[in-house]
């Protein structure tokens, strides 16, 4: 494991076989990673799921709902930030990407099919997400439709929206005993890596 992270090209294999397992791993720290974006006057993060990574084209996808604040973030400033920890490991990579907003379209077709009826019902609240309510049970309320039917999931999945990220960089921080290792990788470099001071 150790001689991994002391060759640029093996890391950077490493990473990504980290990622993908990452879809199909709820148990994995890289599923549930830390998406930034920038608004008007802040910057805004949040926890989002990795649905899919595809190596080629060095791209992530996850879901959220149209009504969501990112969806208007990103529209105005398609450049975002993720991070992803995994402290077993004692592995941090961040991620530089450009984000495009999926609705309505093939790709948010296609990911919707691939979602169970439960991942489905996160799209079925009747008010936006960030709402403000009088009481915890009212938001909770919200989702308590009438579930199970052709029309419901046709309801919820016009709240459905897919955020494509097409990576710009990947840089990955390892820490440990023997002494700290840090590289970046860039697409402007085709993904050649470069050491860095940890």
């Amino acid at each position: 494991m150790y001689e991994i992270w002391n060759d640029l090209s093996k890391a950077h294999q490493q990473l990504w076989g980290l990622l993908e397992r990452a879809t199909a791993d709820p148990k994995s720290p890289f599923r549930t990673i830390i998406l930034a974006s920038t608004g008007a006057d802040d910057v805004f993060s949040r926890i989002v799921i990795l649905r899919k990574v595809q190596k080629q084209g060095a791209i992530m996808i996850c879901h959220t709902d149209t009504r969501s604040e990112k969806i208007e973030q990103i529209k105005a400033s398609p450049k975002v930030a993720l991070l992803c920890w995994d402290p077993r490991k004692q592995l941090q990579v961040r991620i530089q990407a450009e984000a495009e907003v999926h609705y309505q379209d093939e790709l948010a077709d296609q990911e919707w099919l691939r979602l169970g009826e439960r991942s489905r019902k996160n799209y079925s609240s009747q008010l936006e997400p960030g709402r403000f309510v009088d009481s915890f049970q009212e938001g909770i309320d919200a989702y308590r439709l009438v579930h199970g039917t052709e029309v419901d999931s046709r309801m919820w999945k016009a709240h459905f929206a897919v955020i494509m990220l097409r990576l710009t960089s990947i840089e990955w921080l390892w820490l440990d005993r023997t002494g700290h290792r840090r590289a970046l990788y860039t697409r402007e470099s085709n993904w050649e890596g470069r050491w860095m001071v940890p």
